[in-house]
């Protein structure tokens, strides 16, 4: 699990620079990102960025699990 978050976390950083170049060098006038490459960038990203969050979470809930909750006998109400 370990292996598969720093992989998608190189993989996501290198698409946000990937992406702040292609904002860089496009046209002033031109029709965005989209025109270039189709939005498949943008797709991607997204999907980079939802695959981390949840192993993320995976891995938080690994490392600190959620504490049982303790019955509230009915003797000390």
């Amino acid at each position: 699990m370990n292996f598969l978050f720093w992989l998608l976390f190189v993989l996501l950083f290198i698409m946000c620079v990937f992406l702040i170049l292609m904002v860089l060098i496009q046209k002033g006038r031109g029709g965005g990102l989209s025109s270039a490459f189709s939005g498949g960038g943008g797709g991607i990203f997204m999907l980079l960025a939802i695959g981390l969050n949840l192993v993320a979470n995976s891995r938080e809930h690994q490392k600190y699990p959620a504490k049982q909750p303790t019955p509230v006998s009915s003797a000390s109400q």
